[in-house]
């Protein structure tokens, strides 16, 4: 199995150039990734008044992060509910599969 190649993208945030090292199939969602953080920071600058980079910077990341912990609180409510769901499938299935067995004999 060969390595990825990796390349050195540059992204533009908050009218700030960085370049930023990846996998060369990993570019498109690099810039996209770049596009959405540059687009809450400038929300995060507008609706706070927050001057300077950093603060802004770390502002917009106790908001994603804060996101992040909602999203992935509820997806382990879900796959809880779903792993009781299958466990519950399970059991009926086998009950139905017993009284077959029991009908045929």
């Amino acid at each position: 199995m060969s390595k990825t190649q990796s390349t050195t993208v540059k992204v533009k945030i908050l009218d700030r150039e960085f370049q930023v090292a990846c996998p060369e199939d990993e570019v498109d969602e690099l810039n996209a990734s770049a596009e959405e953080l540059d687009r809450r920071m400038r929300t995060t600058q507008t609706s706070a008044n927050i001057v300077g980079l950093e603060r802004i910077a770390v502002m917009t990341a106790l908001n994603i992060t804060h996101e992040y912990l909602g999203i992935k609180g509820k997806s382990q409510e879900v796959e809880s509910l779903a792993g009781g769901k299958l466990v519950e499938l399970t059991k009926r299935l086998a009950k139905v599969i017993e009284t077959q067995k029991k009908r045929t004999l």
